[in-house]
């Protein structure tokens, strides 16, 4: 029964606890006697200190009726075992953050913290990098965990995801190409970045009635993430001009409708990696007159 009520302690949210509640807690068949030793532990262990003017049952022995929750007693077997498990992991695991977390995290993360000791102990850190799902299966044997699982959360608290050298996988690039505009023009593609789904769909089937070599799917904020960055050179010395954010395929969408038509001609590319203005010449394409 003590270990019972222990374990309810550790997760009981006041400081201040009535012994009614300790009687919730106990199973129906407990005699007196038992439910009374229990709390005397608890009381000789002082991780309870009685409040005395709350006065005492009419039982014999007596308990007091209320008592305050000595939360750093009660945690203290935890913080020990932390303590000493600092001393058998890795040097550059850190477990200091587990000492403000609540003892069910400890228990829940400790097997993963030592299959990365474990790898530690074995390779050191690795020399190259990898993908989060390689380094993931090769860590604890589970492809997700990283990603999918916390893994990252976990090896950031112990101090160990930058030397880890996880590097990000980009998703599959979507988009659709205007094969009438790459068949016709020659040196300079002009290509429209949309941010989501919807209106890359909405702007799909009007595709070959556009000045646009490409439409791009971007992803959201994506379109301004390293993939972009890994082919900025291409795009600017390579002669691809890029038109980028749903403000603009929201205004082609407009001006589709109402018949008016985007000019052709455009200045330089200045700036590829950006969102909400146009990215093909220092201003956004003019327009004709509508018809």
């Amino acid at each position: 029964m003590y270990d019972t009520f222990i374990k309810h302690l550790k997760s009981y949210k006041s400081t201040k606890i009535s012994l009614g509640q300790f009687e919730t807690w106990a199973d129906p068949q407990t005699t007196y006697p038992q439910f009374h030793r229990a709390m005397q532990t608890l009381l000789d262990n002082q991780i309870l200190i009685p409040v005395r003017s709350s006065g005492t049952n009419a039982k014999n022995p007596p308990l007091p009726m209320a008592y305050r929750i000595q939360k750093s007693v009660l945690s203290q077997p935890i913080k020990q075992a932390i303590k000493q498990a600092q001393l058998c992991f890795h040097p550059s695991i850190r477990l200091d953050v587990y000492f403000r977390l609540a003892e069910s995290r400890w228990s829940k993360d400790l097997p993963y913290i030592q299959q990365v000791h474990d790898y530690l102990t074995q390779r050191g850190f690795p020399q190259s990098e990898a993908t989060a799902p390689e380094r993931s299966f090769h860590l604890v044997g589970d492809e997700k965990w990283i990603d999918e699982k916390g893994g990252r959360k976990l090896l950031e608290a112990i101090g160990v995801w930058e030397q880890l050298k996880v590097t990000a996988m980009p998703d599959p690039l979507m988009f659709a190409v205007h094969l009438q505009q790459v068949g016709e023009q020659q040196g300079i593609y002009r290509h429209l970045i949309v941010e989501n789904k919807t209106t890359y769909y909405a702007i799909l089937p009007i595709l070959s009635s556009l000045p646009y070599a490409t439409l791009i799917y971007g992803a959201g904020w994506k379109v301004v993430f390293p993939e972009l960055t890994a082919f900025q050179s291409s795009w600017e010395w390579g002669g691809m001009r890029v038109i980028s954010s749903n403000i603009l395929a929201t205004s082609i969408m407009k001006v589709w409708r109402s018949g008016t038509r985007f000019l052709k001609n455009a200045g330089p590319c200045r700036q590829l990696n950006c969102i909400g203005h146009c990215c093909d010449s220092k201003h956004p394409p003019e327009k004709e007159g509508s018809g």
